[in-house]
């Protein structure tokens, strides 16, 4: 019978009256699917519309609304679905049964929902496993344990003889040791277990001589025991060490033997010493301690303390382990009674309450887990049992598929799955969210008739050990390709390319900084904890790319060198949090933004000590939401975008602004009072209204005096006089109000609108030299709702606006040094690149809505991308993607992914075209049944415009000042025929960017000027009094040692006997050898042999007698 058809009977079958978990998943697959149906087609808009549902018009909060109305709303809202299937949702919602539902019951059970949902895909992803690998070993006997050193990623083996492997983070093997124990001859050495003590830093080894043996494994000298516990009543065969990680003095050291015993060490100060020397101890036994049973059960160590349990009858315990969450013992034995035992602790005793679980043929081991609070017990009856720990009646399942005695499990804790291993050397692997068998792993192992096995997995670094007698094998858990490929172990939140190194570097909300190379994808640098625990949010690199700046919610921002060394900490925040958003650096000032409507400075020139405070900004703040981001033109011309959608055009020269904008056109203009009158905003508003009246399009032009006159015909308004400017016609104001100096440009009608024009992200669009006489953009935003915008910020319009990802409720973009290309990415991990060299070059009177020619269309990430960052490598243009999926991937520009950060295979970019991305069509403008969009003209309003009252100005007419007029001419001329600078030599490009000095920057070594000597070292006599060095030292009087010493010091309790002893020989030895040359020098040598003779004669008849 195949696997297959096997696996097929094992689902229907019942065993013991058991239901079998293998077939939950079919059973109630049919159930749940028309429950999850409906609320799986949930799109956003329905979403919104359900919330509609639940807060009516005219309210302000949310009403609760029980099943009935629940169902015939949410029928006629989203005219889709059964009533039965609204009622069911409405009960899956209403847990607690109180006959009601609200959006905070919604909601909650929604995210719940998707929650479960992440989980259930992350649990069900099959490991990808590497080859085999047979570590070579000295290891002649089985191998009883193996364990991880985390502090030094290390592991060791111990096989029965007693001879230890220490294996290397590269799982290289590093030397073998020999463990040993006075009281036992090593021919009759017999270890049985060991486990690694990771708060002290020691090794416990179990031997068949009753006793344990704590060893330091960092010792330089001999490998021998610190402490050692003797006297123990039975045999032990498997131990257990736990710590408190809050607490490192807080421990239990839990073993169990061959009777059926369990006990207990209870350490209350491990940190400080596990057992307490005995007073009677001598130097010689200063460095080894033994401890007897007796001595712990008695309680004459007041730093620990014992527990135990017979809960097996005299069965050998097969496993036993402390759970904190549970404060129980857990151990289990081959017997049908009393199979699994839990110890519970209570407080005030040292007895512990047993329950039991009893499995026919008994158990050989078993394992928790704390998040599912399950125990699974590899049974000898081929079953893998599944129990509940406050539930001794029955197991809550099984899991069936082995075909032989199951010897050992192991739970993947992250992943929620089970490794299980048979005596057939089959490994299988269990998803626990289904409770079917995923992966089955068979024909790899060796194939020993008689083995003795262990199974460890280290989750951390997805290595599975698997042991046979003496030979361990090793199976290397590959990281998942595509989607779960991670880059981070936290999400990542910013991207940056330095040219001038040709690295990569790369932030994540756990304060992470890494630096890769871009060549192969390889990790080059990681500095941990660069602002505590807070999440770095943005990052920057100055002009020369020497400097690194990074901003943290802290509201701090660190100036930092490529050796990770910080210079300066900027307070942003002013001690507070803050949400920075972005780090502008100009040539004289820093500006930081993202937590307020004003704009944070710091000047360069106060950047002299360690902690840094912002400067003041001369312009007023005009912004009235939080500023999110910044572009700079040069030579002095600064955008901001903020919160709510408006643009301020600034002079960083002067720090005033020049012009505010936004893209709405369906709200009301507020203008400052005493720079334009109010007159002047209704010709605008009325501008506006008529022209969009205008049939198919087509504008009507007319100057501003002609407006003017026609209005005042019209009894709108009148022709004020030069000097009536301040004044306000009151019958005139209607829904057009002059603000104050601190009113917004544009008020929103609903909140809605107001936060659906977010600015994101903005750039500049430096290469397109020609855009203040084409009228072209020069200027482009993006935020909310997925839209792009392209602006002309001389004449303040809205040239273009499209839908760049439709569905999206946010995105972000980059755009390339030569203007050429647009990248775009949203909240799904979708990528779009966008051609726009030759879009929007010219001016027109109509906002376009068109699409640029889409290049490719990607999804690299499957969460939300959170920043983009175009770079050229070898002639190649390339984009690097952060998202909130742990990942940092590079792609072509034209679509195609070369692969992500951190991945085992190094990629080499090629120098031919990469291959050809299927380009998806652009989305089409309209459709047949759609109406023709109305023309928009985005209102823009400079702040000193005044002069546009009295005059038309024609934007086609600009007069050119360097052809018209004479300074404009030599100015040019000069220019043209200036020299160009001298500069330095420069050393040739290196070809590999990657070296011991390729950081350094190098200058040429600047003149050392001759230094006048100080006034002291050219006339002394003035300062000293000619006494010599030595007059000083003879009259100095040192105190002797008796008088400054309080205690007596005594190198014995410093130094080791050995040594000392050591240092007396080589005197000794080095004084006789002074001796022989003297007296060769001076040709005494046999008189001074004679003489070493009479002194050593006394000494051998002392000796004799």
């Amino acid at each position: 019978m195949s696997s297959h058809s096997l696996e097929e009977s094992e689902k229907s079958a019942n065993v013991r009256g058991f239901r079998t978990l293998d077939s939950s998943p079919s059973e109630m697959g049919m159930s749940k699917k028309t429950l999850e149906k409906l609320e799986n087609q949930l799109t956003v808009e329905d979403i919104m519309r359900l919330q509609d549902v639940l807060m009516p018009p005219g309210l302000k909060a949310f009403v609760p609304v029980n099943r009935k109305a629940f169902i015939d709303r949410l029928v006629t809202a989203l005219g889709c679905g059964a009533e039965e299937e609204y009622g069911d949702l409405f009960d899956r919602i209403d847990v607690t049964r109180d006959g009601f539902v609200d959006w905070d019951k919604v909601t909650t059970f929604m995210l719940l929902g998707h929650y479960e949902k992440e989980e259930r895909v992350k649990t069900s992803v099959v490991p990808q496993w590497g080859d085999i690998v047979y570590l070579p070993s000295h290891h002649k006997e089985p191998i009883q344990s193996i364990v991880h050193l985390t502090n030094s990623h290390r592991y060791l083996s111990i096989s029965k003889d007693g001879w230890m492997s220490v294996w290397g983070e590269n799982l290289k093997l590093q030397k073998t040791l020999r463990v040993a124990t006075d009281s036992v001859r090593l021919r009759d050495l017999w270890v049985t277990s060991m486990i690694f003590m990771a708060n002290v830093n020691k090794i416990a080894v179990a031997f068949t001589s009753k006793e344990i043996c704590f060893y330091d494994p960092n010792s330089k000298e001999e490998f021998s025991w610190q402490y050692k516990l003797h006297g123990l009543c039975h045999i032990l065969i498997c131990m257990h060490y736990w710590y408190n990680p809050e607490d490192g003095n807080e421990a239990i050291l839990t073993f169990g033997d061959v009777s059926g015993e369990v006990n207990a060490i209870c350490f209350t100060s491990a940190l400080i010493s596990l057992f307490e020397r005995p007073v009677t101890s001598t130097e010689e036994q200063e460095t080894t301690v033994a401890i007897s049973w007796l001595e712990l059960l008695r309680g004459t160590h007041k730093c620990c303390f014992t527990l135990n349990h017979k809960g097996h009858s005299k069965e050998w315990v097969r496993q036993v382990s402390y759970f904190s969450n549970l404060e129980a013992f857990i151990s289990c034995a081959t017997t049908d009674i009393n199979t699994i035992v839990l110890g519970w602790k209570e407080k005030g005793t040292t007895t512990l309450k047993v329950t039991a679980f009893h499995v026919t043929e008994g158990v050989n081991a078993f394992d928790y887990h704390p998040g599912l609070n399950l125990i699974a017990s590899a049974a000898a009856d081929h079953h893998i049992y599944l129990w509940n720990p406050y539930l001794k009646s029955r197991p809550t399942g099984i899991l069936r598929g082995h075909q032989a005695s199951v010897l050992t499990v192991q739970f993947s804790i992250s992943r929620k799955q089970l490794f299980s291993f048979s005596k057939d050397k089959i490994l299988r692997i269990w998803d626990m969210h289904h409770q079917l068998c995923v992966q089955r792993l068979a024909g790899i192992f060796p194939k020993p008739l008689e083995f003795q096995t262990i199974l460890y997995f280290n989750e951390l670094l997805g290595h599975l050990f698997t042991t046979f007698n003496s030979q361990l094998t090793l199976l290397e858990m590959k990281q998942e390709v595509g989607n779960c490929l991670t880059s981070h172990e936290k999400p990542v939140t910013c991207v940056l390319y330095n040219s001038h190194f040709k690295q990569v570097i790369s932030s994540d909300v756990g304060s992470t900084v890494i630096i890769w190379m871009i060549e192969t994808g390889q990790k080059l640098k990681q500095f941990t904890r660069c602002h505590g625990n807070s999440e770095i949010t943005t990052m920057a690199l100055n002009d020369t790319e020497t400097r690194l700046f990074t901003a943290s919610v802290d509201g701090t921002v660190k100036i930092w060198d490529f050796n990770g060394h910080c210079h300066h900490k900027l307070n942003a925040g002013m001690d507070q949090a803050a949400e920075i958003s972005q780090i502008l650096i100009l040539k004289r000032s820093i500006l930081i933004l993202g937590w307020e409507s004003k704009i944070t400075v710091f000047r360069m020139d106060t950047l002299t000590e360690l902690l840094v405070q912002p400067s003041k900004w001369k312009g007023k703040a005009q912004h009235h939401n939080d500023i999110l981001c910044a572009a700079f033109l040069p030579p002095q011309t600064l955008a901001t975008g903020s919160y709510d959608g408006e643009i301020v055009i600034w002079n960083n020269n002067s720090e005033n602004a020049s012009s505010r904008f936004h893209p709405c056109l369906n709200q009301t203009l507020q203008l400052r009072s005493g720079k334009l009158s109010a007159y002047y905003i209704i010709f605008l508003v009325s501008c506006r209204s008529i022209t969009s009246r205008t049939e198919l399009g087509h504008q009507v032009h007319f100057s501003i005096q002609s407006w003017l006159i026609y209005l005042s015909l019209l009894n709108l308004i009148f022709l004020p006089s030069p000097h009536s400017d301040q004044q306000q016609d009151s019958q005139t104001q209607g829904n057009v109000s002059t603000g104050s100096s601190g009113s917004p440009l544009f008020s929103a009608d609903d909140e809605d609108n107001k936060y659906s024009y977010v600015i994101t992200r903005m750039f500049f669009l430096e290469n397109r030299r020609n855009t203040l006489t084409t009228g072209g953009a020069n200027l482009v935003t993006c935020g909310a709702s997925g839209v792009v915008r392209f602006w002309n910020s001389f004449k303040c319009q809205l040239l273009s606006e499209f839908d760049a990802h439709a569905d999206a409720l946010s995105i972000v973009m980059a755009v390339d040094k030569k203007n050429s290309f647009l990248i775009t990415g949203d909240v799904n991990g979708c990528i779009k690149i966008w051609n726009i060299e030759d879009y929007c070059l010219n001016y027109s009177d109509v906002v376009m809505t068109q699409l640029p020619p889409m290049v490719a269309a990607i999804q690299p990430h499957s969460d939300c991308v959170n920043h983009l960052e175009t770079c050229t490598q070898d002639g190649q243009l390339l984009i690097l993607s952060a998202a909130a999926d742990c990942s940092l991937v590079l792609s072509y520009i034209s679509g195609s992914i070369i692969g992500v950060f951190g991945q085992d295979e190094h990629w080499r970019i090629g120098k031919c075209s990469p291959p050809p991305v299927i380009k998806l069509p652009p989305k089409e403008e309209k459709t047949p049944n759609q109406k023709p969009k109305r023309s928009k003209v985005c209102p823009s309003v400079t702040i000193d415009d005044a002069s546009l009252m009295e005059e038309d100005i024609d934007s086609n007419s600009r007069v050119d000042i360097w052809q018209t007029t004479v300074l404009g001419k030599t100015f040019r001329e000069s220019r043209i025929q200036r020299r160009p600078r001298p500069q330095l030599c420069t050393w040739e490009k290196v070809q590999s960017p990657i070296g011991t000095f390729s950081s350094l920057h190098m200058e040429d070594l600047e003149k050392i000027i001759d230094l006048t000597k100080p006034d002291f070292l050219q006339n002394p006599h003035k300062y000293f009094d000619g006494k010599t060095e030595e007059d000083y030292n003879e009259k100095q009087i040192f105190p002797t040692a008796p008088e400054t010493l309080k205690v007596a010091f005594d190198e014995k309790s410093l130094f080791p006997k050995e040594l000392l002893d050591r240092e007396k020989k080589i005197n000794l030895l080095h004084k006789e050898d002074l001796n022989v040359i003297k007296a060769k020098a001076n040709g005494d040598g046999p008189r001074l042999k004679a003489r070493q003779l009479q002194e050593i004669a006394p000494e051998n008849k002392l000796g004799k007698r």
